[in-house]
């Protein structure tokens, strides 16, 4: 009889230890998936930034290409100061010229 008793204790004290190492493995298993979900949320927040950083480089080009349409506007209107102050000039001497 007393070893049908020690034969059960030895069998749930088995069972226990495997119920422990199972809980083991669950536990192992939801660090990992934490650990996988910090891995990614870790990208997602490292793709968000690459995309700032593209989106104010896109920024930075249009304010560029804002600029130099600037610049050219400006030189468009020199130019056509210029051509107009020869022109007048031009009028000018014709008309002194034409006087003398």
């Amino acid at each position: 009889m007393c070893s049908v008793l020690v034969q059960v204790v030895v069998f749930v004290v088995g069972v226990c230890r495997l119920l422990v190492q199972v809980v083991l493995f669950v536990v192992g298993v939801c660090r990992l998936l934490v650990q996988v979900v910090v891995f990614v949320v870790g990208v997602c927040r490292l793709l968000v930034q690459i995309v700032v950083f593209v989106v104010g480089v896109c920024r930075l080009l249009v304010q560029v290409v804002v600029f130099v349409v600037g610049v050219c506007r400006l030189l468009v209107q020199v130019v056509v100061f210029v051509v107009g102050v020869c022109r007048l000039l031009v009028q000018v001497v014709v008309f002194s010229t034409t006087e003398l």
